[in-house]
């Protein structure tokens, strides 16, 4: 027994051999060889552990994956490490609390399953697990669009409790914030709430054309003041832009758009301001001829746009458009 355990270098076969020769009093010569043997093999084998240990410490960390620590619990299998190792169960613990948060982020239906799944898994330091970020946006998702549902919602209410009040002022935050919140802009309530606030704006529009109009003619509203006709301007820039985003027809927006033109140059006037105006002149018959195009749009009686094309550096055509803004832009067929 003593030759085969000296020859295999068997843990095992060793431990067993010397409890042997002790048993049979052997010389204490051969005893010490065993012994030796003894002490060698097991000090091989604690280094061995010592490193196992590491790998299944470092494995239990956050970040590690759950095949990391099932390698890790193999090595301490193959490296015979006690089952009841504190190493060793952490690890098997750990690794079935992982495999359970994966089963719960996967069954996680409601906005608080997700939440205790996510903070489960984030316990277990399961951040970097693709499963855990897919489940992150998941919840993100859900609840930004729980959020602005909560918006709209509000936003419904606003547009039905100005429609009900009938006045400018909170039909124009009730809308505005609506189109801040991309409503669709057939929602029931969106709609008459641009319908009532259209009313509105027709009446409001004929009522300050009308005051500034007697204002300018019997001296209430005074041309030297650059306060007064700021103010008149603010309004009437405040109440066109209104009638616009409303879709009023341009038609319905003349004596509107006359009377800010009119308080508009008083005001450069007050200020010194020197004003420029762009007429844009027709194309002619040459031009039509050799097939050549308008690239000018007036998109408000104050700025146009310009159209210009241009080739890329791949040698793709492309369009660019410049916008210029002026104190008047008169098109072809307009009068000063």
């Amino acid at each position: 027994a003593v030759s085969r355990a000296t020859a295999s270098r068997n843990l095992d076969e060793v431990r067993a051999a010397l409890k042997l020769a002790k048993e049979a009093k052997l010389s204490k010569h051969e005893m010490q060889s065993l012994e030796d043997i003894l002490d060698e093999l097991q000090g091989a084998m604690e280094r061995v552990w010592r490193q196992v240990r590491e790998l299944l410490q470092a494995a239990i960390q956050g970040g590690t994956t759950i095949p990391q620590v099932e390698e890790a619990l193999a090595q301490a299998r193959e490296a015979a490490l006690p089952d009841d190792d504190i190493d060793v169960a952490r690890a098997r613990e750990i690794c079935a609390k992982r495999k359970e948060a994966l089963k719960m982020l996967d069954r996680a239906i409601s906005e608080k399953e997700l939440i205790r799944a996510l903070d489960r898994a984030s316990n277990l330091g399961m951040e970097t697990y693709p499963e855990f970020i897919d489940a992150r946006k998941q919840f993100d998702m859900k609840r930004e669009k729980n959020k602005r549902n909560q918006h709209l919602e509000q936003a419904r209410k606003d547009l039905e409790k100005a429609i009900q009040k009938g006045k400018k002022e909170p039909l124009e935050r009730a809308i505005r914030q609506a189109k801040v919140l991309d409503m669709d802009p057939l929602e029931m309530f969106f709609k008459l709430a641009q319908t009532k606030l259209k009313e509105i704006m027709a009446t409001h529009i004929a009522r300050l054309c009308k005051k500034v109009e007697l204002g300018l003619r019997e001296g209430t509203l005074d041309k030297t003041r650059l306060d007064h006709m700021s103010e008149a301007k603010d309004e009437l820039v405040s109440s066109l832009k209104t009638a616009k985003s409303l879709h009023v027809q341009e038609v319905d927006l003349k004596e509107l758009e006359r009377l800010r033109k009119l308080v508009h140059n008083v005001v450069e006037d007050l200020k010194g301001s020197i004003r420029v105006f762009c007429r844009v002149r027709p194309l002619s018959g040459k031009e039509k001829a050799a097939g050549e195009m308008d690239i000018v749009k007036q998109t408000s009686p104050m700025t146009l746009e310009v159209k210009e094309a241009r080739q890329t550096v791949e040698g793709k055509s492309k369009r660019d458009v410049h916008r210029f803004t002026f104190d008047a832009v008169f098109t072809p067929g307009t009068q000063e």
